[in-house]
């Protein structure tokens, strides 16, 4: 397939050139050796993948090279090679039963094998930036954890270590919203909200038990409860849901006539959900992310909105 292209790039270099002065030419050329080496880049993956027996051994080999290797981190069930964006560069993910799939990076050119550190968190997507960048996307569920976390990503930098040997460690970091894509993470009932808090960015929320007497709510897992969000367009409402939750009769809601990024918020408890209500001003709000505030005596959410 491709000596077929190659041959045409030839053909078609020599009838570009018909006509053309030197200094069109030499751009001609220049132009036209940016598309091939492109054009090799883009054919290297389907020539592993042909069914001739030397390209069908080559896929083969590397795939016996990546089990080896990763053998060490653990027997995989299966080991599949995934899309690549980078010359000889592969995203390989590695599935056992049980667990978050893992992920790993395959240099075809060193023959090394690196793993993404994701910790038991499930991947959804990933993205190579560069071969020392990769980012992985994440869904919010664990392979050892009941609830759902807010959605987040990794980025995955490979870094020199003392030994002198390459790796890569991951850095954990919100993940960007458009306000119309929902999400929905949390999981533990009976909550109660406790406080309200507008900050510049956004708002700020607490829970706690709704039974002051329930003395094992901060010593067993803290989560908040299960929560979706909402945006209506036409309104320019942004709604928090948040399941099996009530109010603190006491709860303060700060004053919002000079805030710059909302114009009203309103709370409707209704069918046992709890709704938070955000009016946003036309300051023409894009984005929103979420990040939860959790530690041993605090069960909190935060919310912050971005125009870009």
């Amino acid at each position: 397939m491709y000596k077929v292209i190659k041959v045409l790039l030839v053909f078609l270099i020599a009838l570009s050139l018909t006509g053309c002065n030197n200094s069109d030419q030499m751009e001609e050329i220049h132009r036209l050796n940016q598309e091939n080496i492109i054009l090799k880049d883009q054919l290297k993956a389907l020539e592993m993948k042909e069914d001739s027996t030397s390209d069908e051994r080559s896929y083969n080999d590397m795939l016996v090279d990546i089990r080896e290797k990763a053998a060490k981190w653990m027997d995989y069930d299966d080991l599949i090679i995934l899309d690549t964006d980078l010359h000889d560069l592969y995203v390989v993910k590695g599935i056992k039963e049980t667990f978050a799939d893992d992920y790993f990076v395959y240099d075809d050119l060193s023959q090394a094998l690196f793993k993404l550190p994701h910790y038991g968190d499930f991947v959804s997507d990933y993205e190579i930036i560069s071969r020392d960048y990769i980012v992985l996307e994440m869904n919010g569920k664990h392979s050892e954890v009941a609830f759902i976390n807010i959605p987040f990503i990794y980025e995955c930098r490979k870094v020199l270590q003392e030994d002198g040997t390459e790796s890569f460690i991951s850095y954990r970091k919100d993940k960007f919203f458009t306000l119309d894509e929902g999400i929905s993470f949390g999981g533990k009932k009976g909550q109660v909200l406790e406080e309200f808090i507008v900050t510049l960015r956004g708002i700020q929320v607490s829970f706690g038990p709704q039974d002051p007497n329930d003395s094992m709510y901060f010593a067993g897992s803290i989560y908040p409860p299960y929560t979706s969000t909402a945006y209506n367009e036409a309104s320019q409402v942004f709604t928090l849901v948040f399941e099996d939750t009530i109010v603190d009769g006491n709860l303060f809601l700060s004053d919002l006539s000079n805030h710059k990024l909302f114009e009203k918020i309103d709370l409707v408890e209704e069918d046992g959900l709890l709704k938070i209500n955000i009016k946003l001003n036309d300051t023409g709000i894009q984005f929103y992310t979420g990040d939860m505030l959790l530690d041993h005596s605090s069960n909190g959410l935060e919310f912050n909105f971005y125009t870009k």
